[in-house]
């Protein structure tokens, strides 16, 4: 692919003074669409993290996905030797139904709970979690790696607060995930035998700031405190990621606001718009002008148009050229992180050379 790389400055310019970044305390945090995935904000969005308690979203997932939620679960010697942390006291030989472990693990985070998910879902905890790092390479969560099932510090445990902000977006696609995270308070019943645990989020926002989804905490010396938030108003709805943060609750607040009230949609070109030429081998025209497929709106901080750049990726092209072809794609970026590419393609045909020019090359 022959790369024509431009970087412009998008001329768009605020109608109002523009908002400030929020103030945080987290070391890394990012907030995406929730719908489209664009970055409306990040720091340190690829720095390597402990993900502490955030990792039972995708223990959740999984179990949603691989298992049934009426499944009766028997838990094992090694499930109930997980005291370390939080938990809801799994002796061996109990069994539950899956649905009350997947809410032990997401609403109460209960670190003897995953296990039990994950023996059951894969066997065993090791077959687990080489599922579980299948599935974040398939979602594109390549900055993370998973060593256990509940978030345990391991130096082969980590992740991002994109790769988390884009497991999130994801698991929240499954209606019966969503509705554990934004659960409150729930009760946990044992099969077999009269016990019953009251259990209660985690999560200090949720029924606190309006339009919550949820979604997961996580806390450990190493991690500091950490949170992962869906909300949504109006047509809006958001994610964000706050990690190492000394105010999680303010720092995720404040981000949310930020993304609710502050950032705007600016449109950068509508479906058919001349972007760009690209140069064309072999024909009648050396080059061809390329059109936006689609319109194009970005939702940012007006004070962050400053620093918008995009660059067109378009590939070497062979007469023949029909109209409509995709030809490469345009991206934008914000100081050096990707928020939106966009396809692109042929305005015009560019045909070939007339058959009559093959006989003078001939000749």
């Amino acid at each position: 692919m022959f790369r024509l790389t431009l970087l412009a400055l998008l001329l768009l310019a605020p109608a109002h003074q523009a908002a400030a970044a929020p103030a945080l305390t987290a070391e890394a945090a990012i907030l995406v669409d929730r719908d489209t995935g664009q970055v409306i904000f990040a720091r340190h969005p690829d720095r390597r993290m402990n993900p502490a308690s955030l990792t039972k979203m995708m223990t959740g997932l999984l179990a949603i996905e691989e298992g049934n939620p009426s499944d009766v679960v028997t838990v094992s010697p090694r499930a109930a030797r997980i005291w370390e942390g939080q938990v809801i006291g799994l002796d061996a030989g109990d069994r539950l139904r899956l649905l009350d472990l997947v809410r032990a693990a997401l609403i109460y985070s209960a670190n003897d709970s995953t296990v039990a998910i994950g023996e059951h879902i894969a066997g065993s905890e090791p077959l687990f979690l080489e599922l579980m790092n299948l599935k974040a390479g398939l979602l594109g969560a390549t900055g993370t790696r998973y060593a256990n099932t509940n978030g345990y510090t391991d130096p082969n445990h980590y992740t991002t607060a994109r790769d988390l902000a884009t497991i999130a977006r994801f698991a929240l696609t499954r209606p019966l995930f969503a509705e554990v995270v934004r659960t409150p308070a729930a009760v946990v019943h044992w099969i077999d035998r009269p016990r019953r645990m009251e259990i209660y989020t985690t999560n200090s926002l949720l029924g606190s700031y309006a339009g919550l989804q949820g979604v997961k905490t996580g806390t450990t010396a190493a991690a500091g405190k950490c949170v992962v938030v869906a909300a949504e108003r109006g047509d809006r709805r958001l994610v964000a990621v706050i990690l190492h943060s000394a105010d999680r609750w303010g720092d995720a607040a404040r981000l949310l606001d930020c993304g609710f009230y502050e950032a705007q949609d600016f449109p950068m070109g509508v479906k058919g718009s001349v972007a760009a030429v690209a140069p064309v081998a072999g024909g009648r025209e050396f080059w061809v002008p390329v059109a936006l497929a689609r319109d194009v709106v970005l939702r940012l901080l007006p004070e962050d148009l400053k620093d918008l750049r995009r660059s067109f990726r378009l590939e070497t092209l062979r007469a023949p050229v029909q109209a409509g072809t995709v030809v490469g794609e345009v991206v934008f970026s914000l100081r050096g992180s990707e928020l939106a590419r966009a396809p692109l393609v042929a305005v015009q045909a560019v045909p070939g050379p007339p058959w009559w020019s093959r006989l003078r090359a001939d000749r």
